[in-house]
């Protein structure tokens, strides 16, 4: 016998509907979160570096960028950023951006930490346009250090495309101005208990640190033990951290600073500074990097495979 469906709801079927709705409104809710939260923002969409436009009257956009950059409007802080943007790329030898080097980058450093998606990444993307384009990189570094620690954060930033737009701008740093001061400033989170950002900070204090041995500096960099100590305690707490990815690159600095001081120096250093625990760990760390594998001997499974595959041969012929 087919039992009839009732034509009134049920409380189950109620439950159901509501269920349903439940997570149809989540979904909506996480689509938004990876999209972003642009749609609310009056309507500002990103331009991308070669989308903008040369400025049609740039002593009117200086005029009007010296009253932006003291503005706490959001849009106006947004605009102040896209203008300097527009500076750097189309009007090079225009001076306004190295006089006003430092309310810029207080504009850009609150714009970055901002909760509206739109302002931080238009920040993200002026701090890749001036790496990218300003000639003074020394000018630059000197004002980089407190603006990377907020790099980091939205580096790990749960909307994916903040945090790949605030890697991309810690990888235009480090490529294009690769020194002292921005390799310390990352090593400041060396010891954080976060394995996200642990796992961010020794990928690009690796690239920061090949970057400077590129430019044939870290030997006179390490030879000051006051420089290169804080390196060397940096990366063991990476090494050491919870982060499986921090270790590799961690592991591989330490093995390039090593190689840097010749060994002996290194070793010297590391015993005196580091704790018998972590210098016995570091050393031996190194030395078994710089020495050839050896060869490893075949289990007992590999050497069954093998003489099956010897038989085979043997009955082909």
């Amino acid at each position: 016998m087919v039992e009839s469906r009732s034509p009134y709801l049920t409380r189950a079927s109620v439950k159901r509907k509501c269920t349903k709705e439940e997570e149809a409104r989540k979904a909506a809710e996480k689509k938004m979160m990876e999209l972003g939260d642009e749609v609310q923002e009056a309507g500002v969409v990103v331009l991308p570096s070669e989308e903008l436009t040369l400025l049609e009257d740039v002593e009117e956009a200086e005029i009007r960028l010296i009253h932006l950059l003291h503005s706490a409007e959001w849009l106006d802080q947004y605009e102040a950023t896209t203008l300097v943007r527009q500076l750097v790329l189309f009007h090079r030898d225009n001076k306004f951006v190295v006089t006003h080097l430092t309310d810029i980058f207080e504009t850009i450093k609150y714009s970055v930490e901002s909760l509206r998606s739109a302002q931080s990444r238009n920040a993200l993307f002026c701090i890749c346009d001036l790496f990218q384009h300003f000639e003074d990189k020394d000018a630059l570094v000197q004002n980089v250090a407190s603006l990377l620690n907020s790099l980091v954060i939205k580096g790990t930033n749960e909307k994916r495309f903040i945090a790949q737009a605030g890697e991309e701008a810690i990888e235009t740093i480090v490529t294009s101005a690769p020194s002292a001061q921005v390799l310390n400033a990352l090593l400041e989170f060396s010891s954080s208990k976060s394995t996200k950002i642990c796992a961010l900070v020794a990928k690009y204090s690796l690239l920061c640190l090949n970057g400077i041995a590129a430019q044939h500096k870290l030997k006179s960099f390490v030879a000051d033990d006051r420089k290169v100590l804080p390196l060397i305690r940096g990366f063991t707490d990476l090494e050491s951290s919870r982060s499986v990815q921090a270790k590799k690159p961690a592991h591989a600095a330490l093995k390039l600073i090593a190689s840097a001081m010749e060994g002996k120096a290194f070793e010297a250093l590391v015993k005196k500074e580091l704790s018998p625990v972590d210098a016995s760990r570091v050393i031996s760390m190194v030395k078994q990097g710089s020495k050839p594998k050896e060869a490893r001997s075949a289990s007992l499974r590999e050497m069954m495979a093998k003489q099956r595959q010897t038989m085979a041969r043997t009955n082909g012929i």
